[in-house]
């Protein structure tokens, strides 16, 4: 098991509310940008390949 650096959980506590506080301040569009731009980098990091070949669809599409 890793042992966390003294202070981590406050550190992340205080990020938490941060984004939080961060999060009622947007609008509903900027809520939804927000949302999809997680699932978006959740995707990246999970399957970064799957990621590759949705932007090199979007890429031939322009192209076209």
């Amino acid at each position: 098991m890793v042992e966390e650096p003294a202070g981590f959980e406050a550190v992340v506590e205080e990020e938490i509310k941060l984004e939080e506080l961060l999060d009622k301040n947007l609008t509903p569009e900027e809520k939804e940008r927000q949302k999809i731009r997680h699932e978006i980098e959740k995707l990246i990091d999970e399957n970064p390949e799957d990621a590759a070949q949705v932007i090199r669809a979007w890429l031939a599409e322009d192209a076209r």
